[in-house]
């Protein structure tokens, strides 16, 4: 909500808000799934239909005029396309400064891109997963404490301290999380299109459903374990999980 506002706000607040909107620029193939995002159809080049569709789904209020003095900016050809060599040249604005409506539209871009991979949904559950199974490490309650702060404010166990929280896990149907073995996360990391597909309707709709398999060593059964998430300031928080 503060970027949103100070989006519509104009230059001045949006540059009050950060010097540059990434300390980094994205790398090349950052800036590549980032186009490939843009690029629905695949053709090789975005279209300013896809262009307004991705920028809508990423909850950016810009005028339509504005958002097509930005495409003509980023090297817009004659059919109305942008390249992937263009796009990259209007992803790098974004580490030149931010009072610019081209620059600010760089880096928020840009962020949104840094979400789909940095902390995902998958990334959260797994750091959980691991912290509740060395729940004791390296301090008593460590894991509890992790739980609990990564629970959404629609979350009653974000009210609770670790240790009441701890004392929850000693409940059988949750003794899994402490004592697994094994751990799959589900996910086919080759597969590279349909995770950035995942990602990308992840980010958009600011929700996620995880299924993470474990099981204990011996065992021929796997447990699975689903979370839901939603995205609360930019983070991904657990708001339930069920044990099947």
């Amino acid at each position: 909500e503060t970027f949103a506002a100070a989006w519509d706000a104009g230059d001045a607040a949006w540059a009050s808000v950060f010097a540059s909107p990434l300390d980094t620029p994205l790398d090349a193939d950052e800036q590549r799934r980032l186009f490939d995002a843009f690029d629905l159809d695949g053709s090789g080049s975005i279209s300013r239909r896809e262009f307004v569709q991705v920028v809508e789904d990423l909850g950016l209020r810009i005028p339509r005029d504005e958002l097509s003095a930005v495409m003509r900016a980023a090297g817009a050809d004659d059919s109305g396309g942008i390249s992937f060599s263009a796009f990259a040249q209007l992803l790098d604005t974004a580490v030149e400064g931010s009072t610019t409506a081209l620059g600010r539209f760089a880096g928020e871009v840009g962020r949104a891109a840094r979400d789909m991979y940095a902390e995902s949904p998958r990334r959260v559950v797994e750091t959980v997963m691991r912290a509740l199974r060395h729940a004791n490490e390296p301090y008593p309650f460590h894991g509890a404490e992790v739980a609990v702060r990564y629970c959404s404010p629609t979350n009653k166990a974000s009210l609770l301290s670790p240790q009441v929280f701890a004392a929850y896990l000693k409940e059988p149907w949750y003794e899994i999380l402490t004592a697994w073995d094994e751990l799959d996360m589900d996910e086919d990391e080759d597969d590279v299109e349909a995770n950035l597909a995942e990602r990308w309707e992840q980010l958009r709709t600011s929700l996620a459903d995880i299924d993470v398999l474990v099981r204990v060593r011996g065992d021929d059964s796997w447990t699975v374990v689903n979370w839901k998430l939603s995205r609360h300031n930019g983070r991904w928080l657990t708001d339930a999980l069920s044990i099947n």
